[in-house]
């Protein structure tokens, strides 16, 4: 499993989603269910070992579900019958668990910089003014 297959796999996705007529219920329905599943069948993966490094340190994937998202949630607003209605809404539900998911994953591989522990209120509070200090 490698980052840009995934990337690959959602761009497609959502592109095949966007070149959909809008009063194409049937259509769009098949296709929020496609990602749906796809995004599903990602998170399954990833939850068997199969992606042993880091997925999406530079937040590529991420931003591509944010913008399958934005676009879902579109449907979701246009959509009057209930079986887009429902796609949609799975649909982003799934991909809300794939972003959850792939940042989970991902905490063991992201750099880190020694000084920002904290365990008490006013250490988090010390650790913040240390990042707002260095932007």
């Amino acid at each position: 499993m490698q980052t840009v297959e995934i990337l690959q796999a959602i761009r497609s996705l959502l592109e095949q989603l966007q070149e959909t007529k809008s009063d194409n219920f049937s259509e769009l329905s098949r296709r929020l269910n496609q990602m749906q599943e796809y995004f599903d069948a990602t998170l399954s993966r990833i939850h068997s070992g199969e992606a042993e490094d880091a997925l999406d340190l530079d937040f590529k994937i991420d931003d591509a579900l944010a913008l399958a998202k934005q676009v879902i949630q579109e449907i979701y607003k246009r959509a009057v019958l209930p079986l887009p209605r429902e796609a949609a809404r799975a649909a982003y539900a799934s991909a809300t668990d794939l972003q959850w998911e792939l940042g989970e994953h991902d905490i063991p591989f992201s750099p880190r910089k020694p000084g920002y522990a904290a365990s008490t209120a006013e250490e988090v509070n010390q650790v913040l003014d240390r990042i707002e200090s260095e932007r």
